[in-house]
């Protein structure tokens, strides 16, 4: 007797818990002839925007001594081409299609996945969070609490699908972001909370981004990257309260930030370090 290998994930059901992950198994199409795609518990589809993108120009993949790095610049045929071209084919062969949806603003991500709920064989959306917010200096919605908020909140409103975010790993606590998406989008807007985040580490190894959005600390030599970190500590906390200073519950939402080291200066207002 076959095995029952099948895998509830929240209203989705899959065969088995094989899943072709997005960008590495293109529409799925393109290993029909080599795969019975219909026995995979699921086919996660390449990154789809609005408009087609045609990536960054080679070369893209480099090798290195422990492996390779890509930079393909998610390119992909846009949403309608994907409806029209890929998706009846995907429908004809049985395949279970979660779709990689990308964005550079809050209402793309909700658009694109409003266009895939409408059309017939899309089984389930994964959130490519890892995109570049165009709106607030290209920080990826990811890194941003409040980025990864806006995103599954506005898809969610617009999509009865399943919806799985695809966290980052460029953040100190993946956890946080990933509980943030959770709770936030369910809490009652009429009613009190009381959040705790940590996003924050400034121990090496430094996970700065690359373009860093502030100017880097030079001068200073062993202690270049530790004050560059800082300085980008306070831009990102800057970014966060702008973000939040939008949303309708900040005039009553009281906001208690925590420093617990760093250096002492002349016109600290207490005996300690802070």
């Amino acid at each position: 007797m076959a095995r029952d290998l099948s895998v509830q994930i929240g209203a989705l059901t899959l065969k088995n818990p094989f899943l072709a992950a997005s960008g590495c198994f293109g529409y799925g199409l393109e290993y029909a002839g080599s795969v019975d795609i219909a026995a995979l518990g699921g086919v996660v589809t390449k990154g789809l925007f609005m408009k087609a993108r045609e990536g960054h120009p080679p070369p893209r993949i480099v090798e290195t001594p422990s492996g390779m790095i890509n930079a393909i610049g998610l390119q992909g045929i846009g949403v309608h081409r994907f409806v029209g071209e890929k998706l009846p084919e995907l429908r004809r062969r049985n395949a279970t299609v979660v779709v990689n949806v990308c964005g550079t603003s809050v209402d793309e991500y909700a658009e694109v996945s409003r266009i895939l709920s409408d059309a017939e064989g899309v089984h389930a959306l994964e959130l490519n969070i890892s995109c570049p917010n165009i709106k607030e200096g290209g920080i990826q919605f990811g890194c941003s609490l409040i980025g990864t908020h806006d995103v599954v909140s506005a898809v969610r409103k617009v999509t009865s699908l399943p919806i799985i975010p695809k966290l980052t790993p460029n953040v100190t606590d993946p956890a946080s972001f990933a509980r943030a998406a959770e709770e936030l989008g369910q809490l009652d807007r009429g009613k009190p909370f009381y959040a705790l985040l940590q996003t924050l580490s400034n121990h090496t190894p430094y996970a700065l981004p690359d373009p860093l959005p502030v100017q880097a600390v030079s001068g200073h030599g062993s202690l270049d990257e530790h004050l560059t970190a800082m300085r980008y500590a306070d831009w990102a906390l800057g970014r966060f309260f702008e973000q939040a200073r939008q949303k309708p519950w900040f005039n009553d939402t009281l906001f208690v930030v925590v420093g617990d080291h760093g250096f002492g200066a002349p016109e600290q207002r207490t005996e300690m370090d802070l």
